[in-house]
């Protein structure tokens, strides 16, 4: 009997002393498609190119090559969040993997997703992307430098170039020597 009541003050002890928090996703299945591409802020295709866990943080930052946009994307990689557990309702991406992609604004104003949403592998969302039809496949390109470098060094260097030569040829047509 006193081993019994020994075990069972060591188990009410231990929960006090050592709480266990426990994450449960619970969601509302998703909406069609139309509702989803409204409700949404982003939906996309697009390959996973890394998934990067932060520390001190319950989620993950994926980053897409967008391939194809309906809504609420215009470049050509886009950075997402969703969390990291799927008891929190996080959505497990694989890099190099194909994905549609619903995403909200989450509260911090960042674009986000879960598995309650309708993001899925494309493979998987053939019906999905039949609704959607054909998406927006050119977007902007802010790294306006690199593909633009060649004419940048040649107005970088041809316009210091010409205003030295000028400099010294007024120089030199000045002090008689041209």
């Amino acid at each position: 009997m006193k081993k019994l009541l020994m075990v069972g003050f060591f188990l009410i002890i231990s929960s006090i002393v050592y709480p266990q928090n426990s994450l449960a996703c619970s969601c509302v299945a998703p909406g069609d498609v139309q509702t989803e591409l409204n409700r949404n802020q982003a939906v996309f295709t697009g390959k996973v190119e890394k998934v990067r866990s932060r520390l001190l943080s319950n989620h993950s930052s994926v980053t897409f090559s967008v391939h194809q946009a309906w809504k609420g994307i215009d470049e050509k990689t886009i950075t997402i969040n969703t969390p990291t557990h799927s008891s929190a309702c996080g959505f497990t991406f694989i890099e190099g993997a194909e994905y549609l992609v619903f995403a909200f604004e989450n509260d911090s104003g960042t674009l986000e997703t879960s598995i309650c949403s309708r993001t899925k592998t494309t493979a998987k969302a053939a019906e999905d992307l039949m609704f959607l039809g054909d998406g927006e496949v050119s977007f902007n390109d802010h790294n306006w430098f690199m593909s633009n470098r060649h004419a940048f060094l040649t107005l970088l260097f041809a316009v210091p170039s010409t205003i030295v030569i000028v400099s010294l040829l007024s120089f030199l047509r000045r002090n008689g020597r041209l």
